[in-house]
């Protein structure tokens, strides 16, 4: 497997504006944070509503206080006090993450988060992976494939990582398929493939208008261009 690529490795790579690059390696990974956001009001409506059996509804009630106990005061604690509550909290889901369905679902992408947050990229693409396989007609396959490819990215795997994106980008129902264009790009243009790369650049801006990373592709393909890497 590859090393991770780096900040300095990517600023050198890509040639581009610091501002533009230092925006683009900041942003590239708040999917995280609003996959969680985005699948706990769903949740939230499915036990309002009472869509989902007993018991269902008593495993998501479960695991969602698994989450709001570790997330509670997260901010004020030290270091050693996260390890502890990030510990604890992959303890508790242990019971939960190989169920299938919506308990499965969710135990696994919040085990996931806590992996990513670890740096333990390996184990958070396997929970990614297992919250995907535990209901795989649901729409947050979508956002699984999406931070698996997060995560190989982070492995410094970038042939897989592309695979992944663009299978999230493919997605009709993924909120965020600009976000997955442009890291095709990015990793495409980063191996040499620069036709690849003013494929996936070029998609965006023929498809998602008035979006923050068209403009950034838009940014990319003027670049590429000046510098003699695509026509």
């Amino acid at each position: 497997m590859a090393t991770v690529l780096t900040l300095d490795k990517e600023k050198k790579e890509f040639g581009a504006e610091k501002k533009v690059e230092g925006f683009m390696m900041r942003h590239r990974k708040g999917i995280i944070a609003v996959a969680a956001v985005v699948l706990a009001a769903a949740l939230g409506i499915s036990i309002v509503v009472g869509v989902m059996e007993h018991q269902r509804k008593k495993g998501i009630a479960e695991v969602y206080a698994i989450e709001t106990t570790y997330r509670k005061n997260f901010v004020s604690l030290n270091d050693e006090e996260i390890v502890t509550r990030q510990n604890e909290a992959l303890a508790s889901l242990e019971n939960y993450t190989s169920k299938t369905g919506i308990i499965g679902v969710r135990a696994n992408m919040l085990a996931a988060d806590i992996y990513f947050a670890k740096k333990d990229f390996t184990k958070s693409m396997d929970c990614w992976q297992a919250a995907a396989d535990a209901d795989k007609k649901a729409y947050t396959v979508a956002i699984c494939n999406y931070n698996i490819g997060v995560c190989l990215d982070e492995l410094g795997n970038s042939e897989e990582a592309v695979s992944f994106y663009e299978k999230a980008a493919e997605d009709s129902s993924f909120l965020l398929p600009s976000h997955a264009l442009f890291s095709v790009g990015r990793l495409k243009e980063a191996s040499g493939d620069y036709a690849g790369a003013q494929a996936a650049y070029q998609k965006m801006v023929d498809t998602y208008t008035d979006d923050q990373w068209t403009d950034l592709a838009q940014t990319r393909l003027i670049t590429l261009k000046i510098d003699g890497k695509i026509n």
